[in-house]
């Protein structure tokens, strides 16, 4: 028994070392809720060389994970508690007053849980009303949206200002007449630079890089050596270079295909980038698609009268089950007629070109790009996709020509049926009109349809075809696939198409050397054409949804009374002796 007791009970000693570790862990817990600050380790990548600087502006422009939010609040903190480490001297001995600018107080709703509890220090206050917090010793950090009014903060002399992202150049020069007195305001900017060439690089970024070209130093030397007198600047460096982010997290962004060339280097590596008048797809990944193009057959798709037979069944469908056939298809019973492709045939207009003809049991998805139909303006154009089973497609048809809403609607109705009732997804703006053409008139049911509008009096019609807006992910979509090789293309006019697809100014009033990203636009240069890659992201976009959509049914069975009967009420009247199918 008192062996038993020795092992079982601590000694005096072993309980006072247990008590003291417990009280740390308590101490080290109350620090990080008190202070989160404290337990942050800058890397040596940027973030050191950022705290320790004593200019002016203060501006991070590395790529995405580099950690720019995070030691730009860090620096903030420093100064609205006093306990700069690094520039003790430079600390104000009032009262520190400091703007933080984001781009939307959406933006920064989301951003402040995380600066809350690993940043700021405790306690702090949050006025709603007024959007800025306050702490014991007096010191107020105001929020501002640059796409708001701030004028509640004009006129305010302040200590430092943070811009989170780009600075907008109104509110920048507003501020920089904040700087009198005794407040000797230092400005910092935390910026990833993929608005492309803006006034800021311009006016500020480039300015510095001059400066220390002209001292013979290189851009390493430069960011080391920070020669200038106001303005230092980090313009190196991404999620590789932050030690705090796991192997997860770097093959994360790196994996993300969806951007250009030059927008990926800035957002993994830092720096800027001219996004004017560049390809917005890859060359090399074009150049990996030229051994899948071929001519193909152009022809002509007809609807031929149907004969009094039970099935028209083409020499390739012969000797299958009916029900296979049609488990892929949706009989039109109010058409007397079936399609027939006719290579070599002429169509009016444009072409009709095919490098695969329909095979059962796959799924055929198609694309539309709309136009007017003038001659010697914008085409109609329609891509028709195979998808397979593991997500990849192939191109096996497309038309091109100037045909206006009506025959355009007639030929992706012919191509759709003889595609096995391929989904389609329209652009809406312009070619609404034809989609209700072919919903309401022709019948033709296995249309994309907007699923974000709920209002329950919309009727179908009003709803089809997906709607570009600002933010629209077709292109992205595409060029990531593109990228990816997630499709095998065919189409030489096709990929003609898609080398000068390029980013353009949104008008003439668009100063080219000077456009943001936001002031650019994806488009062919003026006078070419790019109806052909718009009917391939929609097929694309219509490969990526398809599963979300249900191929309608009829409401009877082939065959049946009620398929009969439905048949009669249609032709009014008419004795209908055998029912016709598409096929």
């Amino acid at each position: 028994m008192a062996e038993e007791s020795k092992d079982f009970f601590l000694s005096h000693a072993q309980r006072r070392n247990y008590e003291s570790q417990i009280r740390a862990k308590q101490a080290a817990e109350r620090l990080a809720d008190l202070r989160p600050r404290w337990l942050k380790v800058p890397h040596q990548n940027g973030q050191i060389q950022f705290l320790q600087s004593r200019h002016k502006i203060r501006i991070a422009i590395p790529g995405n994970g580099w950690g720019k939010t995070t030691t730009m609040a860090m620096a903030a903190d420093m100064m609205l508690q006093k306990d700069d480490p690094f520039n003790p001297d430079m600390v104000p001995k009032w009262s520190t007053i400091g703007i933080w600018v984001c781009q939307k107080y959406q933006q920064m709703d989301i951003l402040r849980q995380q600066l809350e509890e690993e940043v700021w220090t405790r306690p702090w206050e949050w006025n709603q009303s007024r959007h800025f917090y306050g702490w014991p010793n007096g010191s107020k950090l105001y929020i501002i949206s640059a796409d708001s009014a701030w004028e509640h903060v004009m006129g305010i002399p302040v200590d430092f200002v943070c811009f989170d992202e780009h600075p907008e150049k109104k509110l920048w020069t507003e501020l920089q007449f904040r700087r009198r007195g005794k407040r000797k305001t230092r400005y910092m900017v935390a910026a990833t630079m993929v608005l492309g060439m803006t006034w800021f690089v311009k006016e500020i970024i480039r300015p510095w890089e001059s400066f220390h070209k002209d001292l013979g130093l290189t851009g390493d030397q430069a960011r080391t050596q920070q020669k200038h007198q106001d303005t230092w600047v980090w313009d190196k460096g991404g999620i590789r270079d932050n030690p705090a982010l796991d192997v997860e997290d770097i093959a994360h962004y790196e994996s993300i295909g969806s951007a250009s060339s030059k927008e990926l280097s800035v957002r993994l590596k830092g720096g800027y980038a001219d996004f004017t008048g560049d390809s917005v797809f890859d060359h090399k990944a074009l150049d990996s698609q030229l051994e899948n193009l071929d001519v193909g057959t152009n022809g002509s798709i007809h609807k031929i009268p149907a004969i009094e037979a039970v099935l028209i069944i083409p020499d390739k469908y012969k000797g299958l089950d009916l029900r296979d056939i049609l488990r892929r298809r949706i009989s039109n019973s109010q058409k007397n007629e079936y399609v027939e492709w006719v290579p070599d045939g002429i169509v009016e207009g444009g072409r009709i070109t095919v490098w695969a003809p329909p095979e059962l049991h796959h799924t055929y998805v198609m694309g539309a790009d709309f136009a007017a139909g003038l001659v010697g303006r914008d085409y109609d154009a329609l891509v028709v996709m195979k998808k397979n089973e593991d997500g990849h497609c192939e191109q096996v048809a497309e038309a091109r020509g100037w045909w206006g809403d009506a025959a355009f609607a007639e030929i992706i109705f012919l191509m759709g049926c003889w595609y096995f009732n391929a989904f389609l997804v329209g652009e809406r703006q312009f070619g609404l009109a034809t989609l209700r053409r072919l919903y309401d008139e022709w019948h033709y049911p296995y249309i994309y349809r907007g699923r974000n509008e709920v209002s329950r009096s919309r009727r179908p019609s009003d709803l089809l075809g997906h709607h570009r807006s600002s933010g629209d992910t077709i292109i992205p979509n595409l060029r990531g696939a593109i990228n990816k090789c997630d499709m095998i293309l065919r189409s030489e006019d096709l990929m003609q198409e898609m080398r000068q697809y390029q980013f353009r100014p949104k008008n003439s009033s668009v100063d080219p050397d000077e456009a943001r990203s936001d002031q650019l636009i994806t488009s062919a240069p003026q006078g070419l054409n790019d109806d052909l890659v718009m009917a391939l992201a929609y097929a694309w976009h219509a490969a990526r949804e398809v599963g979300r959509f249900q191929m309608p049914t009829a409401c009877y069975e082939v065959g049946t009374f009620g398929h009969i009967f439905k048949n009669a009420s249609v032709l009014k009247g008419k004795p209908v002796k055998k029912h016709k199918l598409w096929i």
